[in-house]
């Protein structure tokens, strides 16, 4: 297998949180195409702190939420793993998340909690 076809696309839910960002940094430093699922609040200012550091370090920014169904489907159709950085206490606002998954078909799911960082 080449070293381009062992690269996974990984997309990270909660980019823009502490472990969120964490996340991103360990995918681009091991050379995977990192893709954030990023709030439509955070593109209202076009210097919104939260986009640019991700944007600076090549991060492909995918406007959407856990709100809109359609736009999860979307991203979550672009990759083939997804990691969701979502604290605990919003849990079951991840369900429509696991069902684009689902409905995707093509996507291995990472928890944080399972991972050794």
């Amino acid at each position: 297998m080449s070293e381009e076809a062992a690269r996974s696309r990984v997309l990270v839910v909660g980019a823009t949180g502490r472990l969120g960002g964490s996340l991103v940094r360990a995918s681009l430093a091991a050379g995977h195409p990192t893709f954030a699922l990023i709030r439509p609040r955070h593109f209202a200012l076009p210097d919104s702190a939260p986009l640019k550091p991700l944007a600076a370090a090549g991060v492909t920014i995918l406007k959407g939420s856990l709100d809109d169904y359609p736009s999860l489907l979307e991203a979550v159709r672009q990759v083939d793993v997804v990691i969701c950085a979502v604290p605990t206490k919003h849990a079951l606002e991840q369900k429509p998340l696991i069902r684009a998954i689902k409905e995707a078909g093509c996507v291995k799911v990472r928890s944080p909690v399972r991972m050794h960082i």
